[in-house]
């Protein structure tokens, strides 16, 4: 079973690679504003980074 990363795991992540979240967009092709959104609250919960990443 795998589990959704914090978006501070992400953010983590990211800088272990030495990527920011628009380099990873870029690399992804995933838009900017969605990567950002990862983590944020929205209806009480927050947006999860998928699990993919």
């Amino acid at each position: 079973m795998h589990k959704n990363i914090s978006k501070e795991q992400f953010i983590a992540r990211l800088k272990d690679l030495g990527f920011d979240k628009k380099r990873f967009s870029d690399l992804s092709g995933v838009p900017y504003t969605t990567v950002n959104n990862w983590g944020v609250m929205k209806n009480g919960k927050p947006l999860p980074v998928p699990i993919w990443v």
